[in-house]
């Protein structure tokens, strides 16, 4: 059975971006009414006194309504104090009275941004390069929003634009990367990552990203380098750790793959992904105990979770503790019906437990699921003869043979249902195009030796029951086999 291990659908890099906005605004003073309120109440801010500074600007709206300069510091405020829905209506009113003013463009786009409306902060960003066409910091703030809409196109021309203007700002690299990365970019996107490191080598955001984006090109030693950069500059980079335990993991290296998942789950010690890798590569190791408790662990980070369910029960499975398998595979398979590995582990779970009236429905289920699935056509063969279904078990058997002409198995089986019904010309030739396939099969070799003692070819039955068990010495039907007629002569 297979324990799933889902490295490559969970793990993927996280897009950091760097907080760097310019909130701010020019206590500019003229002689329009609400000026002196302006300053006044930018002498409180600069204090600290931002509640009484809105005090002074909101009484003096009634006296100033058209003065955007009043109507931008009560927004810039509000943003500064984290209110930022507060900071809306006014940065409106600003930029109404003062379309072009760069200050207020910029407050109100991070007010929209703040306030989750992306789409306006972005419209508003693209008016601000248009008023500010050299400052580095509009397309930055433009690519942000472009991006955090998944419009990676437009946020990577926003980002390129940025840097042509300042080349060495490390935090626009490193969004250009993840633009770049996510619209399939990847070696564009690790020139980005390389520059950002180079620019700030102390800053461990970088090396992760770069680090991820050399997983995902397969450069497997650039990747390992860069991830353990990262995480010595940071102890508590998440990313860096599961990205490291993925790349071991993947070279067999299960020490450094689990150490890296243990930091990891200390990290974040009720993550779901790293219990759930660290239960998998334990439980690989024979260590169940720990294995059982990484598992349950993921569990409750995603109640129910069908993977970890699965997982679980597998380990409980190979511990020969079925009815406690059987409860998890059964929770996986609620969590996920079309979870066929998870049918599949709970067939043989039936099997093994001696419910095999509950097993061959669960293979039919998943044959019917899945008419490809050689395992469970073998497995429900096997339980037709034994349920003295021959007739099923031909039909089964065939199927699978029908699909893969080389199937030893199915060649092995269709041969006994031949035997049991008497057919047994045809179960020798069955047996004997098994072992065309597979000379050393020790249960071909066995059965052909039963067919052609039944025939009465009893010499050829014993030359073949030597071979099986020069094949298996230990196989239990070819010595007792051989034993009978050698007693008998």
């Amino acid at each position: 059975m297979k324990i799933h291990f889902p490295f490559s659908r969970l793990l993927s890099y996280t897009p950091v971006l760097m907080a760097g906005f310019l909130l701010a605004f020019s206590p500019q003073v003229s002689a329009a009414p609400g000026d002196e309120a302006i300053k006044t109440a930018v002498a409180q801010f600069n204090k600290g006194q931002n509640a009484d500074a809105l005090a002074t600007l909101e009484a003096a709206k009634a006296a100033a309504p058209d003065n955007a300069l009043l109507y931008g510091w009560i927004g810039y405020i509000y943003l500064k104090d984290n209110q930022p829905q507060q900071a809306v209506v006014p940065l409106e009113r600003a930029i109404e009275l003062d379309p072009k003013n760069p200050d207020a463009l910029r407050n109100l786009g991070n007010a929209y941004m703040a306030t989750g409306q992306t789409a306006k902060s972005e419209k508003v960003f693209q008016t601000l390069t248009e008023v500010s066409p050299r400052s580095a910091q509009a397309f930055y703030s433009l690519g942000n929003a472009a991006l955090k809409q998944k419009k990676y196109a437009e946020a990577a021309k926003a980002y390129r634009k940025s840097v042509e203007i300042e080349p060495a700002d490390a935090k626009v690299q490193n969004n250009l990367g993840i633009a770049l990365q996510n619209s399939g970019d990847v070696t564009g996107s690790i020139e980005a990552y390389q520059k950002a490191a180079k620019t700030e080598p102390d800053h461990a955001t970088y090396w992760s990203n770069l680090g991820l984006a050399q997983k995902q090109a397969g450069q497997q030693a650039a990747a390992a380098a860069s991830l353990q950069k990262a995480a010595d500059l940071e102890k508590n980079d998440y990313a860096a750790q599961m990205g490291l335990a993925e790349l071991y993991a993947k070279q067999g290296n299960d020490d450094k793959a689990i150490a890296a998942l243990r930091e990891a789950q200390r990290i974040r010690p009720n993550e779901y992904l790293p219990n759930l890798n660290l239960g998998v590569l334990l439980a690989r190791r024979g260590q169940t105990d720990e294995a059982e408790q990484a598992y349950l662990r993921a569990l409750r980070a995603k109640p129910g979770d069908a993977e970890a369910e699965n997982n679980l029960g597998y380990l409980y499975f190979t511990q020969k503790k079925y009815a406690l398998a059987q409860n998890h595979f059964d929770a996986a398979l609620k969590a996920d019906p079309n979870m066929l590995v998870a049918r599949q582990n709970l067939a043989a779970t039936f099997q093994q437990s001696g419910q095999i009236d509950k097993a061959v429905s669960e293979w039919e289920e998943l044959v019917k699921r899945d008419p490809s699935n050689r395992t469970a056509m073998l497995a429900l063969g096997n339980l037709y003869v034994r349920k003295r279904n021959f007739a099923l078990a031909e039909a089964t058997y065939k199927s699978a043979i029908a699909g893969q002409k080389d199937d030893v198995p199915a060649l092995i089986g269709l041969g006994l249902v031949y035997e049991r019904t008497n057919r047994l010309p045809d179960a020798e030739r069955q047996l004997r195009s098994a072992l065309v396939l597979d000379p050393k099969s020790p249960t071909a070799l066995n059965n052909l030796g039963a067919v052609l003692e039944r025939e009465g070819k009893r010499n050829e039955a014993i030359e073949f029951y030597r071979k099986a068990l020069a094949s298996d010495p230990n196989h239990a039907d070819a010595k007792a086999n051989l034993a009978r007629l050698q007693v008998s002569q």
